[in-house]
C-alpha cells in the first residue's frame, strides 16, 4: 500500500514509522520544504522525535502533486487545519484521520469534513511518542466504511 501521512509532527512522524515498519511504501508529507529536505537527506525528523529512524520513508511537502498516487491519506494535522488540509488532498484516495479535537468553526466532527471519499478515524489511547518506541498501545479505528475500517 502506498500510504501518504500528511503532517510530520510527532503523530505523523511516529505514524509514518509504523506504517514503514508494516512494509508499506510510505511518504511524510511536511509543510515546510526544509523539514523534507532534511528528512530525506538524513532519515530523521529533525524538528519531531529526532531519534526515530525514517530511513525508507520518503519525505515531500504538502503540496506535492505526487500524492494523489496514494492508496490512502493519512491526516496527522492541528484540528484548526484538518479542513484546510483535507479539501486541498489530491486524488480520491480514503482519509484516516489521527487528528484529536473538533472543528474548531462548527463544534462538528472533523471527519465531516471530509467530502467525496471514505474517512476512517483512529483513536487512542496511545502517545505517539510511546508507538514510536514499540511500547505496548492501543487504538481503535472506527468508520462508516467497513471495509476501510479494516
Amino acid at each position: 500500500m502506498r500510504a501518504a501521512v500528511v503532517g510530520a509532527g510527532t503523530w505523523g512522524t511516529a505514524f509514518a514509522c509504523v506504517l514503514s515498519a508494516r512494509g508499506h511504501d510510505v511518504t511524510l508529507a511536511c509543510r515546510d520544504a526544509e523539514q523534507a529536505r532534511a528528512i530525506e537527506e538524513t532519515g530523521h525528523n529533525p524538528r519531531y522525535l529526532p531519534e526515530v529512524d525514517l530511513e525508507g520513508v520518503s519525505a515531500t511537502t504538502v503540496d506535492d502533486p505526487a500524492l494523489a498516487g496514494a492508496d490512502l491519506h493519512v491526516v496527522a494535522v492541528p484540528s484548526r487545519s484538518f479542513a484546510e488540509v483535507v479539501r486541498g488532498l489530491p486524488g480520491a484516495a480514503p482519509v484516516l484521520s489521527l487528528t484529536k479535537g473538533l472543528d474548531p468553526e462548527s463544534g462538528g466532527r472533523l471527519s465531516q469534513l471530509v467530502e467525496r471519499r471514505a474517512v476512517a478515524v483512529l483513536s487512542g489511547p496511545n502517545f505517539a511518542e510511546e508507538i514510536a518506541q514499540g511500547l505496548p498501545a492501543a487504538s481503535v479505528i472506527a468508520s462508516a466504511d467497513s471495509r476501510l475500517a479494516e
